[in-house]
């Protein structure tokens, strides 16, 4: 992101005049609390209006303020908004990690990615939670990359594979509220880009690159890709062990043997996020229908190969990218 600095404005004069008011009413023990129990009517009070009376949502009622939002959040038409909570700024950078920082921002580029970040939390209409269905969803957000991926699994719904749904149904008078333990940040790469943006990932770039995969893996589509990191590679035989060796590969065999074991790795058109999956699923892969992944949930998510003599562990899981999600593995998948 870029740096951030401002002129004051009118939303920032309103915001500071809105805190000194949350900060009275506070100081009284007038402030009501938000969400006594699930789907309880909040008293005929907009979306903004709830987040500016909830303590837990200040910063997200301070960047609506500051990006000019509150026309939309403060109006009539029907919208479902997730909604990070001050815990979930927290771990932005700054000056986007609080209400106070917020406030402050004076760029007019870090004003408009903070807008954009926010149209990417709005849904339009009213969804409750018991309407969430698991797959994709469009929000506000302006074409390309808007686009969230629910996840529902039981009574917990997940958005992008990391983000949890912690509050349902704070019903306000122009839509729903659903409280988010992290702010949602929308794709930028791809899955080649993401890959070859970290040297963990050397080995595999430089395996897709010499089976002539890097333009369908780069390409437009819903891959959900299982990357092995350099560590894994290293417990192939030689040649398949390292990015050096595999890139000296020449043998066409061999390298119609990488193909296989690389399309192995890829489930399409699909996007499948860890909060998707269950207990003893078994996915066929690009590679065909036959032979399967098994995948277990027991002790943290795992993915097993046919010919592997154990699972592998998932971890990170959920990168998301322009065109699919990326989840890393410490074996190297066999079929």
């Amino acid at each position: 992101m870029n740096k951030l600095h401002f002129p004051a404005t009118r939303w920032a004069k309103a915001l500071a005049g809105a805190f000194a008011f949350a900060v009275l009413l506070s100081g009284c023990q007038m402030v009501q609390e938000l969400l006594d129990k699930p789907g309880k009517p909040r008293d005929n009070k907009t979306i903004l209006q709830i987040a500016a009376n909830d303590r837990n949502f200040t910063a997200l009622a301070a960047a609506v303020l500051k990006t000019g939002l509150d026309p939309v959040l403060n109006g009539t038409t029907q919208l479902t908004v997730f909604a990070p909570n001050n815990e979930a700024f927290s771990k932005l950078p700054a000056p986007f990690n609080s209400a106070q920082s917020i406030a402050h921002i004076s760029d007019a580029g870090q004003i408009e990615t903070l807008r954009t970040i926010l149209l990417y939390h709005v849904l339009a209409g009213e969804v409750k939670a018991a309407d969430v269905k698991s797959g994709p969803a469009q929000t506000q957000k302006p074409a390309p990359n808007n686009t969230i991926y629910l996840s529902k699994n039981g009574k917990k719904i997940f958005i992008n594979g990391n983000t949890n749904v912690i509050r349902a149904d704070i019903d306000a008078t122009n839509g729903v509220i659903h409280a988010i333990d992290m702010v949602l940040m929308f794709p930028t790469q791809n899955i080649v880009q993401i890959a070859s943006g970290n040297p963990a990932f050397s080995a595999l770039v430089t395996a897709v690159v010499k089976t002539g995969l890097a333009g369908t893996l780069g390409g437009n589509g819903d891959f959900t890709v299982f990357a092995p990191t350099n560590e894994a590679f290293s417990k192939l035989p030689h040649p398949f062990n390292n990015a050096a060796n595999i890139n000296n590969i020449t043998d066409a065999r061999q390298i119609d043997f990488l193909r296989n074991v690389l399309r192995y790795h890829v489930i399409a058109p699909a996007r499948v996020f860890s909060t998707d999956l269950t207990e003893g699923l078994m996915v066929g892969t690009v590679l065909g229908a036959e032979p399967k992944l098994t995948f277990s949930l027991r002790g943290g998510p795992t993915v097993k190969g046919k010919s592997n003599t154990s699972p592998s562990k998932i971890g990170p899981a959920n990168l998301l990218a322009t065109n699919g999600v990326v989840h890393v593995i410490d074996q190297v998948l066999l079929p």
